[in-house]
This record gives structure tokens, C-alpha cells and sequence, in this order.
């Protein structure tokens, strides 16, 4: 790996680490997680383009419901409550996995197996948070 390509991919993870911590100090406080220590998230979608599309809803619409949309906004809003929390662990870890072993200044890469699948999930984050912030489609 060249230094210049190091540098930027150091540097993209490190960003879509920060994104990934400002979505997570945005949830609300909940009272009940110190008596129980279950974590939960924020129960609305990102306002955010590229933080929607690197936690995107649960569930789509399949079909426009009589009721209207509310019940699925419901479930996705139940379900990003419960999950977001952990989705945003395992990719922020997989980001910092990627900046534990990615050669400062260049050079060569040796993954293990599971360094390499933290690589792809950090570099897949990355290719979406990119791709969604140049409007590429």
C-alpha cells in the first residue's frame, strides 16, 4: 500500500467512526438502562443521507397500506431502538480493527482472517458513506 493511500484510507475510517459517534450521543437518555443495562438507540431514522444509508430501516413498505405508513415506520422505530446500538458497535469496531492494522505510512498488509472480514465491513462502510455523499447511484 502506498503512503498517500494509506493516509486516505486511515483517515475515511476514522471519519466514519466520528459520524457513527454522533449518531449514537444523539440518542435519548433512557432511565431504565441502569437498572437493566440494556441499551437502547435512537427510535428515528438519520436526518442524514449518508448516516441513513449506513443504518438504513428494517423493513420497506411492500405496498402502500390503507392505514398508511405508520405501521411500518412503528416497527422500524421499535426495531432501530433495539438494534442501532449494537449495529454501531460492530461497525465502529470493525473501523478501528481496520486502523489497528493498516500500515502507518505504507507498506505491505497481513490480515488474519478475522482482520480481514473487519477490512471488508469497514471498507464496505466507507464505499457507502462515500457513495452516498458523491451522489453516485
Amino acid at each position: 500500500m502506498e503512503p498517500h493511500e494509506s493516509a486516505l484510507l486511515l483517515n475515511m475510517a476514522n471519519s466514519v467512526i466520528e459520524m457513527l459517534d454522533d449518531r449514537e450521543s444523539s440518542a435519548p437518555r433512557d432511565e431504565l438502562e441502569e437498572l437493566t443495562g440494556f441499551r437502547t438507540g435512537n427510535s428515528k431514522p438519520p436526518a442524514d443521507a449518508t448516516m441513513s444509508r449506513l443504518l438504513p430501516d428494517f423493513l420497506r413498505a411492500q405496498s402502500p397500506h390503507p392505514a398508511g405508513s405508520g405501521t411500518t415506520e412503528s416497527v422500524n422505530g421499535a426495531l432501530r431502538s433495539l438494534h442501532e446500538p449494537t449495529i454501531i458497535d460492530a461497525k465502529r469496531q470493525a473501523a478501528q480493527r481496520l486502523l489497528n492494522t493498516c500500515p502507518l505510512g505504507g507498506g505491505r498488509i497481513e490480515l488474519t482472517e478475522a482482520d480481514a472480514g473487519a477490512w471488508l465491513t469497514a471498507v464496505n462502510d466507507i464505499r457507502l458513506a462515500l457513495g452516498t455523499m458523491l451522489d453516485v447511484g
